[in-house]
């Protein structure tokens, strides 16, 4: 296999497919986002990020939190503004909610669509080093 064959194969690994797979990892992961939320909503932060904590540098993630809330409640323009990743994780978070809730049967066929859609495009990769890309222009500019 070379080199570029192993890259696309990486690429196109279903990573969100995987997680909704399982009732119980989607749901364990939709409590604790809920609970995040919840207080977030409130303005209390549960979460300290371990990468500001120990580098000082902020991750790739910081603000995504308050972002989510934002778009949540509405408020787009603002949540665009603190981290534009903000729709794309709330919307995986809705496919996660789906696999935590839907009947075994529905549940499958999510899985398959997911799956298929993430091998053909390999877009939870693509979205991933799209994230890490915009840390890095958000940091480094």
């Amino acid at each position: 296999m070379t080199a570029m064959q192993y890259m696309l194969t990486f690429l196109q690994q279903p990573v969100l497919a995987m997680l909704i797979r399982e009732r119980n990892h989607a749901a364990v992961l939709l409590i604790a986002a809920c609970i995040l939320f919840g207080f977030a909503l409130f303005g209390v932060s549960l979460w300290v990020c371990p990468v500001w904590t120990c580098a000082g540098i902020p991750c790739p993630g910081c603000g995504l939190g308050r972002a989510m809330v934002l778009f949540i409640r509405g408020e787009v323009i603002a949540a665009l503004e603190l981290h534009a990743f903000a729709p794309v994780f709330c919307a995986g978070g809705v496919v996660v909610f789906l696999g935590a809730v839907l009947p075994a049967r529905q549940r499958e066929g999510l899985y398959r669509a997911v799956k298929t859609a993430e091998m053909k495009s390999g877009i939870t990769m693509i979205v991933l080093m799209l994230f890490l890309l915009y840390w890095g222009v958000r940091f480094f500019v």
